[in-house]
């Protein structure tokens, strides 16, 4: 039902517009590996800022995922329709597990009651899939929901939950790295199983273990270019990576060997050594991975970017906006979730080690989420689980575990299920999803004149890089990716240079177009500049001599063409 919904109130929306700028470049990178513009192991781009060129950070698992669905719906459907329907199926097709996850966790919580509930609330509240919305190609939907069957599976105290949450700790770590403090806290809740019974959870132990390697480096060698084996990197998954995860799922091996009939000290003294050995192995490789995936960025580029980027602002950024409902139903769920979370361990049987998983798994994902707004999505998934957990606690204490008062119950514990009734019904009785300033210029009839030139390298704000990528021909200067360090750089000597100056960076870097969107001229990257630099002047409508307009005056996006250099008389 909530697929279908997302795809009636969504999916129309698909064929202008690409989506924010990591949907628009994904799809650059799946139609050149269709197109044969780029092997398999080809992830450097020279349409980004060349001639320096990026080397893509993210999966080509995911790359490869679109790419096979597109390529079995051509069986059907002409090439433009079947690149549509891609991008409205993939990520609906990853609402099913993360939904079934969640209602596993929480029917370890607190049955099938709990189970059913959690059906409903995730049926009622549609703001909990935001990265889900047809379109939405980038990789968040699907980091999400691994995360979530890895926790799903720790939780279940058998072998067999232990080896999915292996196989989707080892697959998730592949996709990306967003969700690493998770899966740590998947791992350290198998190895918490263990510490308590180690007779009965050894297999489990043993299962998560190898489940982890034989997902993790094969994973790597297949979408890692050769050439990038032995390379330690801290925003993907590296040879650093990889040969921790081999040290961790080895060590454990050896752990429940050596351990399984010591005394429980040893047992946890010997977790200990495993630990340390993987995370030292981990740093010791790349140091500079101890400050996070962007340690490695050029620190250059945070004042001017980094530091800017709305997923990377803290959630009270989102809350700044009364209208936005995704980041006050998230904050509402973490808090709700916590109480949940609490009531839930009133009582000193209800207490197990899923328990705790889930209580840490809510803490840290909070506290990333309070940080960073992206992270927010986590802890509200988590938040419905140990809700409906809380409900059908409620319904057998006081309603006899009779379901229509648990339903009621579940209802009134959904924080955001009005506004996502009003979703369905029509986006102009509700703003669930804040508008971007400049919608408009992202489209791809604002493209079409510049589609239309002879290909050239464009300049323009850093978030207009991808739109220009996947609706023409041309390269790029910048484009909001962190490993754009150069470009980003390049792009904003030139917008930030008083006149003439602006004009000698951009010949010297062989800019052939530039683009404005004047409704971003009060967003932050802008103000920043002073009042002379060629952003605020073109914002302003002040168009050097040096650029032709290839736009209409009256166009969202702006467009001119740089003028052939005037030679000297004489």
């Amino acid at each position: 039902m909530v697929a279908v919904t997302l795809w009636l109130s969504n999916g129309g929306n698909l064929a202008g517009n690409y989506g924010d700028t990591d949907d628009a470049l994904r799809l650059v990178i799946v139609r050149d590996l269709l197109s044969g513009r780029a092997g398999w192991y080809d992830q450097h781009m020279m349409r980004l800022q060349p001639p320096v060129g990026m080397d893509l950070h993210w999966s080509r698992l995911i790359d490869g995922g679109l790419a096979g669905l597109q390529s079995l719906l051509r069986l059907a459907l002409p090439p433009d329709r079947a690149e549509l329907a891609m991008r409205a199926l993939w990520p609906l097709i990853w609402i099913f597990p993360a939904a079934a996850a969640t209602i596993s966790i929480a029917r370890r919580l607190r049955g099938d009651a709990a189970a059913l509930l959690c059906a409903a609330m995730l049926a009622m509240d549609l703001l909990l899939y935001a990265q889900w919305v047809p379109g939405r190609i980038d990789h968040h939907n699907v980091q999400i929901a691994l995360a979530l069957v890895a926790l799903a599976g720790a939780m279940g105290g058998g072998w067999r939950g232990a080896l999915v949450a292996g196989l989707a700790t080892g697959l998730g770590l592949a996709v990306g790295l967003e969700a690493l403090i998770f899966y740590a806290v998947v791992g350290a809740g198998v190895a918490l199983w263990f510490l308590a019974a180690p007779a009965q959870q050894a297999r489990s132990v043993q299962a998560y273990a190898v489940g982890l390697l034989v997902t993790a480096a094969p994973l790597f060698f297949v979408e890692t270019p050769p050439a990038r084996w032995t390379l330690s990197v801290c925003d993907t998954i590296g040879a650093n990576l990889v040969s921790g995860l081999a040290v961790a799922a080895v060590g454990l091996l050896a752990w429940v060997a050596l351990t399984a009939r010591r005394a429980a000290w040893v047992r946890f003294a010997g977790l200990g050594v495993v630990a340390a050995l993987a995370g030292g192995t981990y740093l010791r490789m790349d140091v500079t991975c101890l400050h996070g995936p962007l340690a490695e960025a050029d620190p250059r580029i945070w004042p001017i970017w980094l530091s800017h980027v709305n997923e990377m602002l803290p959630l009270s950024h989102g809350l700044a906006d009364l209208t936005n409902a995704v980041s006050w139903g998230q904050a509402i769920l973490i808090v709700l979730g916590a109480a949940a979370w609490l009531w839930l361990g009133r009582r000193r049987e209800a207490r197990t080690a899923g328990w705790l998983m889930a209580g840490a798994w809510l803490a840290l994902a909070a506290a990333a989420g309070v940080a960073a707004a992206r992270m927010a999505h986590y802890p509200a998934w988590i938040a419905t689980a140990l809700l409906a957990a809380a409900a059908a606690d409620l319904a057998a204490r006081y309603a006899r575990g009779r379901l229509v008062p648990a339903l009621l119950l579940a209802v009134v514990l959904t924080p955001t299920w009005p506004t996502s009734i009003l979703t369905v019904v029509g986006e102009r009785l509700v703003r669930p999803y804040p508008k971007a300033a400049g919608a408009a210029c992202k489209t791809r009839k604002a493209y079409a004149p510049l589609a239309a030139q002879p290909v050239g390298l464009v300049l323009g704000e850093i978030d207009l890089g991808p739109d220009a990528l996947v609706t023409t021909s041309h390269a790029v200067l910048s484009a909001p990716y962190h490993r754009m360090g150069w470009g980003i750089l390049a792009a904003h000597e030139i917008l930030a240079a008083a006149p003439g100056a602006d004009e000698a960076a951009a010949r010297r870097l062989h800019v052939d177009y530039v683009i404005n969107c004047p409704a971003h001229a009060n967003v932050i990257t802008h103000a920043d500049l002073r009042p002379i630099s060629l952003q605020r002047r073109l914002d302003r409508g002040q168009v050097p001599a040096w650029l032709r307009p290839l736009a209409p005056a009256a166009a969202p996006l702006q467009i001119y063409a740089v003028r052939p250099r005037v030679a000297a008389a004489g």
